[in-house]
C-alpha cells in the first residue's frame, strides 16, 4: 500500500498477505501497488476511494520501463 502525500520514509511498513486481502484493509485514499508474477513488465495500481476505505475505484496498469499508462481496468 502507498499513501499519496506521505514521503517514502514515512510509508507504513509492508505486511505480507494475499492481494485479495489487501483491498479490504486499505485506508481511504491509498493506492495498492502490485506486480503480477506472470507479468514482470507491468505494475498495477488500485486506487482506493478518498472517502471510503477498502473501496477500489480505479485500476491503472503502467509499463515499468517507461512509466507509461498502458490501460485502465474496471475494479
Amino acid at each position: 500500500m502507498w499513501i499519496p502525500g506521505d514521503p517514502p520514509g514515512q510509508q507504513a511498513k509492508p505486511k505480507s498477505r494475499s492481494c485479495g486481502g489487501i483491498a479490504a484493509l486499505a485506508p481511504a485514499g491509498s493506492w495498492i501497488i502490485y506486480r503480477p508474477g506472470d507479468d514482470r513488465k507491468h505494475v498495477h495500481v488500485r486506487q482506493v476511494d478518498p472517502q471510503r476505505a477498502g473501496v477500489v475505484i480505479r485500476i491503472q496498469v503502467f509499463e515499468l520501463a517507461t512509466n507509461r499508462l498502458v490501460r485502465e481496468e474496471k475494479p
